[in-house]
């Protein structure tokens, strides 16, 4: 008997309570499968907030420093992300999934 192959799904969310709706998500779409779900350290909410103060007094252009900044905070996380998932799966193959929750929604409210 063989043990069933091990799809790997990490989760880059803002809270638990994303965390729970994208791994209940998960569930459903992949049904009986195997999985292990690894929550990532890292979210974007403190730099989307950091985003939003700064754009407020240094202004809301996408080449200003607060867009660029957010920028480079955002590959910084999702590279990141990308090296603990590795670190703390086994194998990775095109099966295994790195979801990302991002509220776009805060960032339109300026």
């Amino acid at each position: 008997m063989t043990l069933p192959e091990v799809r790997y799904v990490g989760i880059i969310a803002d809270g638990p309570i994303d965390e729970q709706v994208i791994g209940r998500l998960v569930g459903c779409l992949l049904g009986d499968q195997h999985i292990k779900t690894i929550i990532l350290k890292q979210n974007f909410h403190d730099l989307t907030q950091t985003f939003l103060r700064q754009a407020k007094t240094k202004g809301y252009a996408l080449d200003g420093a607060p867009a660029k900044d957010l920028r480079k905070e955002i590959i910084n996380v999702l590279f990141t992300a990308v090296k603990q998932f590795r670190d703390e799966s086994e194998n990775l193959t095109r099966n295994d999934l790195l979801i990302q929750q991002f509220s776009f929604w805060k960032i339109r409210q300026i």
